[in-house]
């Protein structure tokens, strides 16, 4: 005679008087898009193509590293792990096929307890500033998380 299968059963009870451990984290991802607007057709400008590429990707490690610093928050709300669980960020530095610019696509994930928006005038600053151009091509969206692996299969589209 064969016997069924055991159910394994874990049962959890809300703990009424300690809401906030009880609470979901919320997921943002948000994808940029930063062009440098500097084109590489000659061959003079081709030789220092791999060189900029190297610059741009320790700048956006440089960035990546201490992004608190262009997290806003609500009023009152302090950048920690209570508030923001989990960050993580992919990119990629390429070149473009036509216009031979370099650019990057970056898509930063927040798993966090608290409304979260990126400063994006201080983003582009900081690139501009650090690189000494003029102005930079910067495009920033806020992505549904079940749009994440689409856009890491594109960022690994030509790596």
């Amino acid at each position: 005679m064969t016997s069924k299968p055991q159910i394994k059963i874990t049962s959890r009870k809300q703990n009424i008087n300690k809401v906030e451990k009880n609470k979901t984290p919320t997921h943002s991802n948000f994808m940029i898009t930063l062009n440098l607007n500097q084109q590489y057709h000659k061959d003079e400008h081709k030789a220092n193509i791999e060189n900029d590429m190297d610059i741009f990707d320790g700048l956006l490690v440089q960035f990546l590293n201490q992004i608190e610093q262009y997290v806003k928050l609500p009023e009152g709300v302090v950048y920690n792990d209570d508030n923001i669980k989990d960050v993580s960020a992919d990119y990629v530095v390429e070149v473009g096929d036509i216009k031979k610019q370099i650019h990057t696509h970056i898509m930063i994930k927040f798993k966090h307890f608290t409304r979260v928006q990126l400063n994006f005038p201080k983003i582009k600053e900081f690139f501009k500033k650090n690189l000494g151009l003029k102005n930079i091509y910067m495009q920033a969206k806020l992505l549904r998380p079940s749009a994440s692996e689409n856009i890491i299969d594109y960022l690994e589209k030509m790596v």
